[in-house]
């Protein structure tokens, strides 16, 4: 079932509408939008849920190798740190993008998402943070095309937002 639902899916490597949350910074980067760095004293903000939840029964094995179900008390998965998330959307050349706990992120720009004659425009939580046009930078789309190989996204430019207070 597994393999025949792979079958066809499609990948949709620039979507208008991203969620992203992380705890790792080697896990930062989904599609277009990379979290670069944590900022984990900060408050969450409302929107930023905990995902986790508690488990109150517990199967196990016993020793007669049958199943049985015993009362505990856990949570369903271990986050030894805090996370990071950012939220976002774009169109018509402009991004909105919402943090929490993030300390600096990036968004990847290709030309399937934007104009590249325009330029682009970032809000972050509500503020204007930048606005540039967006360049092919021969560079870059090397350096990212040679580290994932990725031949669906192909990164011409990179937007850097840094510290976020």
């Amino acid at each position: 079932m597994l393999f025949k639902d792979l079958l066809v899916r499609k990948r949709k490597p620039f979507p208008g509408k991203i969620y992203w949350e992380c705890d790792d910074l080697r896990y930062g980067k989904a599609d277009w939008i990379q979290i670069s760095g944590l900022d984990t004293s900060q408050q969450r903000t409302n929107w930023h849920d905990n995902l986790n939840f508690d488990i109150f029964k517990q199967w196990r094995y016993n020793q007669n190798d049958s199943l049985v179900q015993r009362d505990t008390i856990l949570k369903a998965f271990s986050f030894p740190r805090k996370p990071a998330a950012v939220k976002g959307n774009y169109r018509d050349n402009e991004f909105h993008i919402e943090t929490s706990a993030v300390g600096s992120f990036s968004i990847f720009i290709s030309p399937e998402m934007v104009n590249m004659d325009k330029p682009v425009t970032i809000f972050v939580n509500g503020l204007k943070r930048m606005s540039r046009l967006p360049e092919y930078n021969k560079k870059f789309i090397m350096r990212n095309f040679n580290s994932d190989r990725d031949r669906k996204a192909i990164w011409v430019d990179e937007f850097k937002i840094p510290a976020i207070r």
